[in-house]
């Protein structure tokens, strides 16, 4: 059987309420995170 992930990805009916997807949408929100406090100085880096 395919994962959620795997489901998604190929454009079918999913249950998004799936830990491995909540885990990754975690880590792209803490990412998301850190891009917007980056400054000025920190980009040219």
């Amino acid at each position: 059987m395919d994962s959620k992930k795997e489901k998604m990805l190929s454009k079918e009916l999913y249950d998004a309420d799936d830990s491995e997807l909540a885990a990754e949408r975690e880590r792209a929100r803490e990412f998301m995170m850190r891009y917007n406090r980056t400054t000025v100085h920190e980009q040219s880096e």
